[in-house]
């Protein structure tokens, strides 16, 4: 357990001062239950859907690709959104076990991947403000 909060720790600390050193090279990826991907990395929001042949049913489809550009305000808000899930260790599950979320979040060759608990708050603020932005619904 020690252990764990020494790395969570670590990599907070990384990831903040990368972010003040103003290095663009941040990219947040998240997938949701189906494991539908978002990726955002600079200003762009990629949405990239399960296809049937690769879902587990092989008869569900995340619909069709989208991407779009963030304006400064929607692009802020999912960064402190996925550092907040980041921070919030009670949110994060051991197991990837349906209907979780998975989170990665890269800076240059260095990476944390982590669980979401589906049902806490902050995996559906994720998950509903992604949804939200990539149909451009932010007014």
């Amino acid at each position: 357990m020690k252990k764990g909060i020494s790395v969570l720790l670590f990599m907070v600390t990384l990831f903040t001062n990368a972010k003040a050193k103003g290095i663009a090279d941040t990219v947040y990826a998240y997938y949701d239950a189906a494991r539908n991907k978002y990726v955002l990395k600079g200003k762009e929001l990629e949405y990239i859907p399960v296809q049937k042949k690769e879902s587990s049913s092989g008869m569900y489809s995340g619909g069709t690709y989208e991407s779009r550009e963030l304006n400064k305000k929607e692009r802020e808000k999912l960064e402190l959104l996925f550092n907040a899930a980041l921070a919030d260790t009670l949110a994060q599950a051991d197991k990837n076990i349906k209907p979780n979320a998975a989170i990665e979040i890269s800076i240059d060759s260095r990476k944390i991947s982590f669980i979401l608990i589906a049902t806490l708050a902050i995996n559906k603020s994720i998950n509903n403000y992604l949804k939200q932005v990539i149909k451009n619904l932010e007014k």
